[in-house]
């Protein structure tokens, strides 16, 4: 990290937090493994669906079968079973919804005007 002369003391310290996002992702991985409890688990798995972009493919392997080890599990409480659910498919509404970008019917209107004719002949 190199700071900028213009950089304040802030803006230095946000990114000190990003250039180790990666430490932190080692760190938290083996908590969701068993030998911790349930809600240490459940909050790892939180944190790494929340940095999932800067997961390398074999840490999302990790974290998608440690879920679905814990939704399986007998001695995981069913409210934390329910909890990974839910962030799992909040996960994946999210992903959804940043690939779609829905337009009004005037926006897609103006954005094709002069692009494509329709013959009489047709309607």
């Amino acid at each position: 990290m190199k700071p900028n002369e213009g950089d304040t003391p802030k803006e230095l310290f946000k990114q000190m937090i990003e250039d180790t996002e990666t430490f932190r992702i080692e760190k938290v991985i083996p908590m969701l493994y068993g030998g911790f409890e349930d809600k240490v688990r459940k909050k790892s798995l939180d944190y790494l669906l929340k940095v999932w972009e800067r997961l390398t493919p074999q840490q999302c392997e990790h974290v998608i079968n440690q879920a679905n080890q814990m939704l399986n599990a007998k001695g995981v409480d069913p409210e934390i079973k329910i909890a990974v659910a839910i962030a799992l498919k909040q996960f994946v509404g999210v992903k959804d919804s940043k690939k779609v970008e829905t337009r009004s019917a005037e926006q897609i209107i103006r954005e094709s005007e002069g692009v494509v004719e329709i013959d009489d002949d047709i309607l």
